[in-house]
This record gives structure tokens, sequence and C-alpha cells, in this order.
């Protein structure tokens, strides 16, 4: 049968064809065609307008928490100074207590040297051969200023100085003077400086009454 009759298979599915075609450019007429912009420029809009609303709503959200942030803010800001103010104040009333505290040790301090000083200097001045001149002794210096100890120590002629509690005066030593005390000198020195026994003096028999 196909081969006996080719061209009407050919033709009846060139007209299943057509028929597909006709309907398909049936749906695409200019009214359908203007009817889709239509509706697409019309969704458009209303995406458009979605998309508008929801940057304004998003907007206005994030305006309420910057400020709400922004009041948390200034009122943590505040407190904050608030708080660094009374610390300075806490360490400035401390550092004032310090520094009274500190004054009153110093001067305690120096009151206590001060006596000490005055208890030294008291002491000094007792010890002091000083003190031995303002009862009658002198000092006797030699032309270099050295302290002389003995008389067999100055020669004749020798120029001395000699230093009261008043002040001091020079002097000059006798030329006439014996040579022998002179060399018999060092001995009482030395008898000096190591004290004999004392010796027991015996009452006279024959001694009267003086009175």
């Amino acid at each position: 049968m196909q081969g006996r009759y080719p061209g009407f298979f050919d033709y009846f599915v060139m007209e299943q064809h057509f028929r597909r075609f006709a309907q398909s450019s049936a749906r695409l007429t200019l009214r359908v065609l203007r009817a889709q912009v239509a509706h697409a420029a019309q969704r458009l809009t209303m995406s458009g307008e979605r998309m508008t609303l929801g940057a304004r709503a998003l907007l206005h959200r994030r305006r309420d928490r910057f400020a709400g942030l922004e009041l948390r803010l200034k009122a943590s800001k505040l407190a904050n100074a608030q708080a660094q103010r009374n610390r300075i104040a806490r360490d400035r009333e401390r550092a004032l207590r310090l520094s009274e505290r500190a004054r009153r040790a110093l001067a305690t301090a120096m009151q206590r040297q001060q006596s000490r000083i005055a208890h030294t200097g008291q002491l000094l001045a007792a010890l002091s051969y000083k003190s031995v001149l303002t009862r009658g002794f002198a000092l006797v210096r030699d032309e270099r200023g050295h302290a002389i100890r003995a008389a067999a120590a100055v020669g004749p002629g020798a120029r001395l100085n000699l230093e009261f509690s008043d002040g001091r005066v020079g002097a000059t030593a006798d030329a006439d003077r014996p040579a022998a005390a002179r060399a018999s000198q060092p001995k009482s020195v030395a008898s000096e400086q190591k004290p004999a026994p004392p010796k027991r003096i015996a009452k006279p028999v024959d001694q009267g009454s003086l009175f």
C-alpha cells in the first residue's frame, strides 16, 4: 500500500504540520503579543514596586537599628566619661592623701634628723678640745700648725701659736732655757706617759696641830 500510494501519506503528514503551524500562528498574533508584553510590563512594574517597598522597609529598619545603636553608644559614652571622671577624682584624692602623708613623714624625718644633728653637735662639742680650752687650758702649735704635746719638742726661740677659747696668740719660746732640762724632758714625758704607782707618804711624828 505504501509503495502504491506514496503521495497520500506525505500529504497527510504535511496537513498535520500545517495544522500545528496554524494553531501556533494563531497564538502568535499581534494582539496576543501586545497582551503578553503588557502583562510582562505589568509584572515588571509590580516587581519594581515590591522591590522599592522592600528597599524602603529595609532602609527604615536599618535606620531604626542605627538610631538605637547611636542612643546606646551615646549612653555608654556618657557612662564611660562619668566613670573616668569618678576614677580620676578618686585617684586625685588618693594622690592628695599620699602627698600629705609624705609631707608629714618628711617633716617628721627632718625633725628627727635635726634632733640627731643637734645631739651629735652637743656630743661633739663636749668631746672637742675646745671645751677643754674654756676651762683655762691652751693648745700649743708650731709654725706648721702641728700640735705640740711636750716641752722638749720646743726649741729655743721657736715660734709658737697659742690657741685659747676666745682666740689665738703668737709667742716665742725662751732662748736661755738650759739644754739639760731639754735633754731630761723626754724621760719625764715617758714617765708621764707611763704613770708610776703612787708612793705612800709617812706622817711626821712631831707634826703639831695648826689650830
